[in-house]
């Protein structure tokens, strides 16, 4: 473990199965309400100080209805047991 308490690069390297990778790519902008609808969240953060969720229940959505079947469906089909989940997302 490092400083912050997150596992080393060499630790992480170690949880992982040699030659055995996959990405998932959603596709799916804004937590699945669209661009358009994505930015006018945008503008309610900004004016009214509203987190990425309030702004999706003000315009209407859910705070994330993005789907994630398919990824559940292939990585079933793979028979994978475990994985370790790297975002971008804070």
């Amino acid at each position: 473990m490092n400083k912050s308490g997150c596992p080393s690069e060499k630790e992480s390297q170690s949880q992982l199965n040699p030659g055995i990778a996959a990405r998932y790519l959603q596709g799916q902008e804004g937590k699945g309400i669209g661009l358009s609808n994505k930015l006018r969240a945008y503008v309610l953060q900004d004016t009214e100080g509203l987190n990425e969720a309030e702004a999706n229940l003000r315009l209407g959505f859910p705070p994330d209805q993005r789907k994630y079947q398919a990824a559940r469906t292939a990585l079933e089909f793979l028979e994978v047991k475990s994985v370790v989940l790297y975002t971008a997302s804070s």
